[in-house]
């Protein structure tokens, strides 16, 4: 109960239901083909199916009542039927309005049940107008039989076909116009020419085809398609409804191809029900297809849209690797042509025959220095070819960590001291091992020393720091972080740093560290591939350009002392 209190129906709703249900009974009513009989067209059904589909569960009792409010006044004002009679009548209504909202939402595609699609089209016509139908026939036919003495297998006939037809009419029209107060969608100026043309065509047709001036009724039906092609299911539902009014009148008239072909009231009700029954399927149903099509398009725009705006990204992606493969190339020349320029210098100094002893050491010192330069340049393009291949193997060991920090030291120990930093190193108290391959992890650890070496003015500091870290499961991992005090990084270069031969830009704009070093821009991309292979991963961070950076690799556990 409090449950239906907190959720309970707007007064609004339900007024405009019972208002409209008391309007469509007196239309019924005038409607009625047969007479005496209260056998109609009965659009209430309708009515009272889409409200069903749209509503809460938990507010059916309410609108249920509403229904049997506005029934039995319309039996006072016009159908003049017992009061018994009329309860039996509106009780065959509610179970087939009840029975066809609940199967449908059984069958649709959806919780909340609007016509979108064929398939909602079709589930509609045969639960709602065929199927359930079958429960008001019954009842009412039975109820005629025994009140008014009507023979029961004509009376059920018309009464199922009344209710069908008028499901098929009333139902599909509910629920378009809920969905256009919900979403109002008016056809753009350019399309009233279009809409004025074929309202013309409508009432024309209609008009000559239902008056008997044109042999056969339905040669409506082109301008009904051209209603549900061009504006679906809006198109349809008018289209609808003024067929059934137009149509209607020109029977009760005894104007219409149906008066002249019945031989009885009866079959006068049955046939023109069956055109309006072919009608409304035939127009709901290419509407149903239009609107589809008009989706898959609207699909394929957006496909399409994603698709070109793919090839774009895949565009300026190529045009990108293009221009790095340009500035890797000119890079690669100029690295391999700065220390082959110093040994080709110190191979011609050696080759003098008046050059002193000391000259000659010297020029060995600058061929061994190049040469360990220029090696260390092919190792590195040879690592990230591995890499980038997948043909790199790790020799995956017990690593002690202090024993890595001192072989990184050491690798990039002239660096430092050529430019006089001071380098703090911080150990824990107690020495850990990983597993890891000790080459790599050395490697790693002085590219992240060279590239703090490289980035930082001379006099300048270098923190190398090693540390255990414990995630939330109590397991253990490790971490080396390297900090400077050089030249800092934006927030944008802190995002592609470690992205291949990609180089952080100085103050002045040029790429390189302080004093302009060059270099290929392979080192930290390394560090990032050698510690993913690892199952670790690396970072960065920087206060702003003149701030320094910190850069960190992380480790998964397990860490193990030595004393372990």
């Amino acid at each position: 109960m409090s449950t239906f209190i907190q959720r309970r129906p707007q007064v609004g709703r339900c007024l405009a239901f019972f208002a409209a249900y008391v309007a469509s009974c007196a239309v019924a009513w005038w409607l009625a083909i047969v007479p005496g009989t209260g056998i109609s067209l009965w659009i209430p059904g309708g009515l009272y199916l889409a409200v069903l589909l749209k509503a809460r569960t938990v507010h059916w009792p309410v609108y249920m009542l509403a229904a049997a409010g506005a029934e039995l006044l319309a039996n006072h004002l016009w159908f003049r039927n017992p009061i018994g009679v009329a309860l039996a009548l509106h009780a065959g209504n509610a179970a087939a309005a009840g029975l066809g909202a609940v199967m449908i939402r059984r069958w649709a595609t959806r919780a909340s049940f609007r016509l979108d699609g064929l398939r909602d089209v079709l589930v509609l016509l045969f639960v709602g107008a065929a199927i359930a139908p079958i429960a008001s026939a019954v009842i009412g036919a039975a109820t005629l039989h025994y009140a008014q003495g009507q023979p029961l297998g004509r009376a059920f006939l018309l009464w199922w076909s009344g209710d069908a037809t008028g499901a098929m009419i009333g139902a599909p029209l509910v629920l378009i116009a809920g969905q256009a107060l919900r979403h109002p969608r008016w056809p753009p100026r350019s399309r009233w020419g279009e809409v004025a043309a074929l309202a013309c065509a409508l009432l024309l047709v209609a008009t000559l085809a239902l008056s008997g001036r044109l042999p056969l009724a339905y040669v409506v039906t082109p301008v009904l398609l051209w209603a549900s092609m061009s504006f679906q299911f809006a198109g349809a539902a008018v289209s609808i409804l003024t067929l059934t009014l137009m149509s209607t009148y020109f029977t009760v008239a005894g104007l219409s191809p149906f008066s002249a072909q019945a031989s009885t009231e009866a079959w006068q009700a049955v046939m023109l029900q069956l055109f309006l029954a072919v009608s409304s399927a035939l127009t709901l149903s290419v509407a149903a297809l239009s609107r589809q099509h008009s989706q898959a398009l609207a699909r394929l725009r957006v496909a399409n849209a994603n698709l070109e705006a793919r090839v774009r990204r895949r565009t300026e992606q190529l045009e990108e690797a293009a221009r790095h493969k340009d500035v890797f190339l000119a890079l690669v020349a100029h690295e391999l042509r700065s220390p082959l320029s110093a040994i080709t210098m110190a191979t011609h100094l050696m080759g003098r025959t008046d050059v002193c002893h000391e000259h000659v050491r010297k020029a060995v010192e600058v061929i061994h220095r190049q040469s360990g330069l220029l090696s260390r340049l092919v190792d590195d393009l040879m690592d990230a070819a591995q890499i980038a291949e997948g043909k790199l193997a790790l020799q995956i060991e017990d690593v002690d960590l202090a024993e890595v920090v001192e072989l990184a030291i050491e690798s990039s120990r002239s660096a430092m001291e050529g430019r006089q930093h001071a380098l703090a190193v911080v150990l824990p108290a107690q020495p850990f091992h990983v597993r890891a391959d000790r080459g790599r992890l050395v490697q790693c650890v002085g590219n992240l020393l060279s590239n703090a070496a490289k980035y930082t003015s001379a006099g300048g500091r270098i923190e190398l720091a090693v540390r255990e870290t414990r995630d939330l499961s109590d397991i253990s991992g490790v971490v080396i972080e390297v900090s400077d005090n050089g030249i800092g990084m934006t927030p944008e270069a802190c995002g592609l740093v470690f992205d291949l031969f990609y180089q952080v830009r100085s103050p002045d704009g040029s790429t390189g560290g302080p004093d302009h070093q060059r270099g290929l821009g392979l080192g930290l991309s390394l560090v990032k591939r050698l510690v993913a292979l690892h199952g670790g991963t690396v970072g960065v961070r920087s206060a702003g350009p003149g701030q320094g950076s910190s850069f960190w690799i992380q480790l998964p556990g397990p860490v193990t002392s030595a004393a372990a």
